[in-house]
């Protein structure tokens, strides 16, 4: 009986190791959408990152300028998903960077003037490249970039 007790004790912390270990090696997106005034709404998607706590330490890093730089706009998702269909919605405008892709919804003519804006202000803060693209026209599959 004791045999059976120990033999079944290890049997499940075998499984819980492999089952950590499995969740470990998973991959995330940091999702964040922010509406801002103007009826404008942005949805940030980040690269991805392996394991849950630094997507979620990601979405936090980008989050916190955001609330400084802009007390109107408001966080309204934030969120760390293994499958983008379900929250990237296609928008009018998408500015792609190294490291993030953020699509913006609000009619063509903000989403441009905002799209344009966020690319300058990455090359004027440093930042490699940056490019806005009129998201309707393009077919952007998960973890595609069009060429910058």
């Amino acid at each position: 009986m004791r045999k059976h007790l120990v033999i079944a004790v290890a049997t499940l912390l075998l499984g819980g190791v492999i089952a950590h270990f499995h969740v470990a090696a998973q991959t995330y997106y940091p999702v964040i959408r922010v509406s801002a005034p103007g009826a404008i709404t942005y949805t940030a998607v980040l690269d991805a990152v392996p394991e849950r706590r630094r997507c979620a330490e990601a979405s936090h890093r980008f989050v916190e300028p955001v609330k400084a730089e802009c007390p109107a706009c408001r966080i309204v998702l934030v969120r760390c998903t293994r499958e983008l269909e379900e929250l990237e919605p296609p928008g009018d405008r998408t500015v792609y960077m190294p490291g993030a892709r953020i699509v913006i919804e609000g009619g063509t003519g903000a989403a441009q003037r905002a799209c344009e804006l966020i690319a300058s202000n990455v090359l004027k803060l440093g930042g490699a490249r940056a490019r806005c693209v009129a998201t309707a026209s393009q077919a952007i599959g998960e973890g595609e970039h069009p060429r910058l």
